[in-house]
């Protein structure tokens, strides 16, 4: 079966987050450069798009429940890069330069 990312001119992404607006924000500052091939806003739904769509890389917020063991031995490999971002105000965010 042909990868999806084989047909991309550089590394495909996947992001995964439960927040959908920084999931969304992730998107559209990747898709400036890269290609995201999808997003996913629930932990148990990475297996199955990461077997689907075959990106390069994962990206994974850290607050979501991702379940590792449910990742098939000889399934397609990727880089898992998880994100950790901890902030009660966005403002935090804003200001952070």
């Amino acid at each position: 079966m042909e990868s999806v990312s084989s047909r991309c001119s550089g590394p495909c992404f996947l992001i995964a987050d439960d927040h959908a607006m920084f999931a969304e924000t992730l998107r559209a500052y990747l898709e400036k450069a890269y290609t995201v091939l999808g997003v996913v806003l629930d932990g148990r739904a990475i297996v199955a798009e990461a077997m689907r769509l075959r990106p390069d890389v994962i990206l994974v917020g850290a607050g979501l429940e991702f379940p590792k063991e449910a990742w098939p031995k000889d399934a397609h490999k990727a880089y898992f890069l998880l994100g950790v971002c901890a902030t009660e105000d966005m403002k935090d965010l804003r200001d952070f330069r």
